[in-house]
C-alpha cells in the first residue's frame, strides 16, 4: 500500500485502508491493467449478484425485500427505485422490439382513405341503383352530417374514420383547434400513432400513479405511525414485481408464436401469473403490515377499490393528455 497520511480526494487524515470521511481506498496508485480488470468486472459481478438477489426474493417472497429495506437490510440488493426503473424499462423495450407475430414484416401498412384514392366499381356496378337503395343512401348521408352532440370519431362508409367534433362550439379555440388536430391525426391512420404514443406516455403515468396510490395506503394505516416513503417503497416493489411478470409473459407468448406446441404451456403460465398477482398483494401487504388475515382483507378490499378507481383516473387523465398533445 502506499504510504499516504491524508486522503487524494478529500484531504482527511487516514488511519486504514479506506477514508474515513470519504470511503476512498488510501491506495491511489496507477494499477495494472490486470488489477483493472479484475476491479471492473468485480464492480460488475457484485450488481449482478444483487440485481439476481433482489429479483429472486421479489419473486418468491411477497413483501419480503420491502421489510429488508424498511429494516436497514440493504447492501445485498438493489434499491426500490432502480428496480423498478430497470424492470420497467426493460419491459417497455422487450413490448417495443419483440414483433407481434413472425410474419409481421410481410403485413401490408393500412393507408388512408385519401391514400387509397377513388374506391373501384364493385363487379356488378353497370346495374342501375334501385330507388330505394339511392334514397337510403341520401337518408344515411343526412344523418352522418347532422350534429351528433358530442364529439367523437365516426365510422365512413367506405370503412375510414372522420371527426366529429359536434357540441364543442362553446369549447375554448384553441383547445378546440388542437383538438381538432388531433383528431384528424387518430383518424388518418386509424389510431395508430394515438396508441403509440399513449403507450410511449405510460411510463410516465405510472410515475404519477404509484404515489397516488402510496398516498392511498397511508389512508388505509392511519394509527401505522409509518413515513408515506414507506409506503411508496412497497408500491415501488410491488409494481417492479408487476413488470418482472409482464415481461416474462411477453417473452413467453413469442416463444409459443415460434413455436406454437408451447401456446397450452404458456396459457397455464397466463392463468397462474394473473391468480398470483393478487395473492402477492395480499401476502406483501401482511408481511410488510403485520396484521391479520381480516383486518388484511378488509384493507385489500379497500386498496382494490381504491386502486382501480386512481388507476382510470390517471389512464383516463393520459389519454386526454395524449390526444391533446398528438
Amino acid at each position: 500500500m502506499t504510504a499516504t497520511t491524508h486522503c487524494k480526494n478529500c484531504g482527511a487524515e487516514i488511519t486504514g485502508r479506506y477514508c474515513a470521511a470519504c470511503g476512498q481506498h488510501a491506495d491511489v496508485s496507477i494499477p495494472s491493467l490486470h488489477k483493472l480488470l479484475v476491479e471492473a468486472l468485480g464492480d460488475l459481478y457484485n450488481f449482478d449478484s444483487r440485481l439476481w438477489r433482489s429479483l429472486g426474493l421479489l419473486f418468491l417472497k411477497p413483501g419480503r425485500l420491502t421489510r429488508a429495506y424498511l429494516e436497514g437490510r440493504r447492501a445485498r440488493y438493489v434499491p426500490p427505485f432502480r428496480l423498478y426503473v430497470v424492470l420497467s424499462l426493460l419491459f417497455f423495450f422487450l413490448l417495443a422490439a419483440l414483433p407481434d407475430s413472425p410474419d409481421d414484416e410481410d403485413l401490408p401498412v393500412a393507408e388512408s382513405p385519401a391514400e387509397r384514392g377513388p374506391a373501384a366499381p364493385a363487379a356488378d356496378s353497370t346495374a342501375a341503383p334501385a330507388p330505394q337503395s339511392e334514397a337510403g343512401r341520401e337518408a344515411e348521408a343526412a344523418v352522418a352530417a347532422a350534429p351528433s352532440g358530442g364529439f367523437g370519431i365516426e365510422n365512413t362508409d367506405d370503412g375510414g374514420w372522420e371527426c366529429d367534433l359536434g357540441g364543442t362550439e362553446s369549447w375554448n379555440p384553441e383547445i378546440r383547434a388542437r383538438l381538432q388536430r388531433s383528431c384528424e391525426k387518430i383518424a388518418a391512420d386509424k389510431g395508430n400513432s394515438f396508441v403509440r404514443a399513449l403507450v410511449d406516455n405510460i411510463p410516465l403515468m405510472m410515475f404519477l400513479f404509484i404515489p397516488i396510490v402510496a398516498a392511498g395506503m397511508k389512508v388505509l394505516y392511519p394509527l401505522a405511525r409509518r413515513k408515506y416513503v414507506e409506503h411508496l417503497v412497497f408500491f415501488l416493489h410491488f409494481h417492479a414485481f408487476f413488470f418482472l411478470l409482464a415481461t416474462l409473459a411477453v417473452l413467453f407468448s413469442f416463444f409459443a408464436r415460434l413455436a406454437p406446441v408451447l401456446d397450452a404451456p404458456v396459457a397455464l403460465l397466463w392463468a397462474a401469473g394473473w391468480i398470483y398477482l393478487p395473492v402477492y398483494l395480499f401476502l406483501a401487504m401482511r408481511r410488510v403490515y403485520t396484521q391479520g388475515r381480516l383486518a388484511t382483507a378488509c384493507k385489500y378490499t379497500l386498496l382494490g377499490g381504491g386502486y382501480f378507481f386512481a388507476l382510470m383516473f390517471t389512464l383516463v387523465g393520459f389519454v386526454i393528455y395524449t390526444a391533446l398533445t398528438l
